[in-house]
């Protein structure tokens, strides 16, 4: 709710916060001085913007989420940290009008400025400044995410975080479900033309690698993938049954690379060979992608196991030690988050899915490797199959 009175002077953190004060560092309308590129920055070929001027507006409905949710925008969403951060500022210095507000537009629904919203509420504020806007769109969702994403470009964005490669990848997706046609062309020229990504990063490296990335996250298979699972919040409420095991449960991001290289060495060498009890999870585009994931993670931990038996028979020759079968009851499962066999249910109670399950409910079939270390004989080993 825009504060459509005339007050203009409201006290912030103790402090009398006049909104006419953002004028000194943006002009508008005076007299010798050019208006400040600010108020141009969000007009696209696509979105046609007025600026109304700035207002007070009230964000203590408990009822109304939308001045606080940036999900479509940033990738983490509003980062703790940076609330805590800005409301510690707004505590030692109230609010700053040296720095263009959260934006607003003719409707009253915030485009940007959702962390600055958060640190108001900690330190008890129900009034935020923000600059309105008059926003003309044939598609108003897609202008919305445009405009979100301009005011956290490198361009405009001072001081937290601004877009990230991850951040332009959510604004795409976001954008393709907003109604954007799903093609390689429509992406590039959206990022190009609607949001401020050649200003950011070199486009000639990062766009081709971000429009790959937002086509498989919008591909059918996508929505076979529960990418909405708290999966910390997961681990932390499991139970552990039917196990010897003790300790705290670690969770883990099971995928290629060296994941599998750093478990090892975080997690069995450093221990003596005594693992904490361990769950996996998995974040891929697709239900074979994620399958491929927890099979190359635990390929690279069969590896480690094989190599430290070969560093040690290399290096004392009076010995020989035959690699012993890696067992891998310290991991209790994956998370489970596959539209695929029981996948579903298993997550609604709080339950993990078997390893071997959930690589045949992904569909993923392991193939044999070039290396050794990763043949298919290793992996039925790890199994436990023939």
């Amino acid at each position: 709710m825009a504060d459509t009175k005339t007050i203009t002077v409201r006290k912030f953190c103790g402090v009398d916060i006049d909104i006419n004060d953002f004028y000194k560092s943006f002009p508008f309308n005076e007299k010798g001085k050019q208006n400040h590129d600010i108020y141009s920055a969000f007009t696209t070929p696509k979105i046609k913007v007025e600026f109304m001027g700035f207002v007070w507006v009230y964000i203590g409905d408990s009822s109304n989420q939308q001045p606080f949710i940036n999900k479509e925008t940033k990738a983490t969403g509003t980062i703790s940290t940076d609330v805590d951060d800005i409301a510690f500022d707004f505590l030692k210095r109230s609010y700053d009008t040296s720095k263009f507000p959260g934006i607003i537009d003719q409707y009253g629904n915030w485009k940007n400025g959702r962390t600055r919203n958060s640190s108001g509420k900690q330190v008890n504020e129900n009034w935020m400044p923000a600059a309105q806007f008059k926003f003309t769109a044939l598609n108003e969702k897609l202008a919305s995410i445009s405009t979100g994403s301009k005011a956290n470009s490198r361009k405009h964005h001072k001081t937290q975080h601004p877009n990230n490669l991850k951040d332009y990848e959510e604004q795409g997706v976001a954008a393709v479900e907003a109604g954007l046609s799903r093609t390689e062309v429509a992406l590039k020229d959206w990022f190009l033309e609607e949001t401020d990504f050649d200003g950011d990063f070199d486009t000639s490296r990062f766009l081709s690698q971000v429009v790959n990335k937002v086509l498989a996250r919008t591909a059918n298979e996508y929505a076979l993938v529960n990418q909405d699972i708290d999966n910390q919040k997961f681990a932390d409420d499991y139970k552990i049954t039917n196990s010897t095991l003790g300790g705290k449960i670690a969770l883990y991001k099971a995928k290629d690379g060296t994941a599998g290289m750093k478990y090892f060495t975080d997690k069995i060498l450093s221990s003596g060979g005594y693992p904490p009890p361990t769950i996996l999870y998995t974040d891929a585009y697709s239900p074979e992608e994620c399958g491929y994931m927890v099979c190359a993670f635990l390929d690279k931990l069969q590896e480690m196991h094989e190599n430290t038996f070969n560093y040690v028979n290399n290096k004392v020759s009076s010995i020989t030690i035959d690699s012993s079968v890696f067992a891998k009851d310290f991991i209790l499962g994956v998370i489970p988050n596959l539209d695929r066999g029981t996948q579903k249910q298993l997550l609604k109670q709080g339950s993990l899915v078997s390893v071997e399950q959930y690589i045949k409910d992904s569909g993923y079939k392991p193939k044999k490797k070039n290396t050794s270390s990763q043949s298919n004989a290793n992996l039925n080993s790890f199994f436990g199959t023939n």
